[in-house]
């Protein structure tokens, strides 16, 4: 038997899609790019915005063309926060949310035995995933989720309904899973999770509590974390931070708006002065570190003033890189039902305008790296003597070598830029 699947969203869905298929293996199947013909094909969707659940039903239905007899599942966010509406979906034959993944096999048994359509959302519980990950097909750097589930609530999101209350992963299914990718040659992992955080243990460690128990295994080489939370940045947690060997300094801080006015009708739990001093904080404890975020443009209610204010923040921040989203109505979200909606010429007109300070901003910071050294991980050979990978503060860097360099570490002497990236000699 022949599976496939095809995952939508954030890194998150990545890590639980590598769960499936390596659940799927243990049960005998072969994995199969999606695009080949597979006895089934498995969805894991995104429920982010209304256009990735358009999307969702889109690629069912696509993959059920390649072979109509082939077996559908449509899981993950989508069907778990919109459940009604992913039963809808003809070409999909199983329909299940987030939690249990691991029945999913059995679900495939009862719609062979029956050949009658399997819906079933199992009830949520503080229970982690029981399954794992030993290696991570196709990608050169690991993730893994220490943490599920948010009750942060912010008025445009739907993730706490899709993905339920607070739950983690034990410090030892954390550890055992890096060890079995170290030894499968894994120089990288990305320390992740919905609102990663949040994280504490049954056993009572919290986040920085396990980032330290990592280092000290001494198992991976290199550490990263995902999107967080500004308020998790405080001295403490820096300090510490800053003593790990195995740290890279890339912080994904969560911002979504410059504007304290909008900040406060999206629910975010701080204000642009507080992010500024989280900022420099950081920056007093790291050396270049680089520093990324994700802004939403047009947000219900945001004036012209809003935007410009937004605008100069970004700019006085000086991210080294921004992710610019226009706000999308999510059903099912307080935004979405918020008065003064912004229309779709004002939000494209704005992420342009933002796009623009946030590259401006970026070549300052590509700039201020040339003539510096730097550790650069090789995740890609581009032709006979061309390589690829990232620095530790995750800015993409070009380098020339006759020797096989692929996943090494090297040391790396930037000589040069282009307007996406670097370029740097090996020392």
């Amino acid at each position: 038997m022949k599976a496939a699947f095809y995952t939508l969203g954030c890194r998150v869905n990545s890590y639980d899609t590598q769960t499936m298929i390596e659940l799927f293996k243990t049960n005998g199947y072969e994995i199969v790019d999606a695009h080949e013909k597979a006895d089934v094909y498995i969805i894991n969707t995104c429920a982010v915005t209304n256009e990735s659940e358009r999307k969702s039903k889109q690629i069912v239905r696509r993959l059920k063309k390649q072979n109509e007899n082939a077996i559908t599942v449509l899981t993950g966010c989508f069907a778990e926060s919109n459940f009604e509406e992913a039963k809808k979906v003809d070409s999909a034959d199983i329909v299940c949310g987030t939690h249990k993944r691991e029945k999913i096999i059995d679900y495939i048994n009862q719609f062979k035995e029956k050949q009658s359509k399997v819906y079933n959302l199992e009830e949520d519980s503080r229970e982690f995933d029981k399954v794992g990950i030993t290696t991570y097909d196709g990608k050169s750097r690991a993730f893994i989720k220490v943490q599920d589930g948010c009750n942060m609530f912010c008025t445009y999101c739907i993730i706490p309904y899709a993905r339920g209350v607070l739950k983690n992963a034990s410090v030892e299914k954390v550890l055992s899973q890096i060890d079995a990718l170290s030894k499968k040659g894994y120089r990288e992992v990305v320390i992740t999770g919905i609102h990663v955080a949040s994280y504490k243990a049954d056993t009572g460690e919290n986040l920085i509590d396990l980032l330290e128990l990592i280092d000290k295994e001494n198992k991976i080489d290199r550490i990263r974390l995902g999107s967080l939370e500004p308020k998790l940045l405080t001295d403490t947690f820096l300090n510490r931070l800053s003593k790990l060997k195995s740290f890279c300094p890339h912080f994904h801080i969560s911002l979504q708006s410059g504007c304290d006015k909008t900040l406060k009708e999206m629910n975010r739990k701080y204000t642009t002065e507080e992010y500024m001093e989280i900022v420099q904080r950081v920056r007093k404890y790291f050396d270049d570190p680089g520093i990324t975020t994700d802004i939403i443009v047009g947000f219900p209610n945001e004036t012209d003033e809003d935007f410009e204010i937004t605008k100069e923040f970004t700019d006085k921040v000086g991210f080294s890189y921004v992710h610019i989203f226009p706000y999308s109505p999510k059903h099912g979200t307080p935004a979405s039902e918020m008065n003064n909606q912004i229309t779709k010429e004002v939000k494209s007109k704005r992420a342009k305008e933002l796009k623009e300070v946030m590259e401006n901003k970026r070549e300052d910071f590509l700039d201020d790296m040339i003539g510096k050294r730097e550790k650069v991980l090789i995740e890609k050979k581009l032709n006979d003597d061309m390589y690829e990978g990232y620095s530790e503060n995750y800015i993409y860097v070009e380098v020339k070598s006759d020797k096989d360099i692929f996943n090494k570490i090297v040391d790396v002497r930037i000589t040069e830029k282009t307007p996406t990236h670097l370029r740097g000699e090996i020392i």
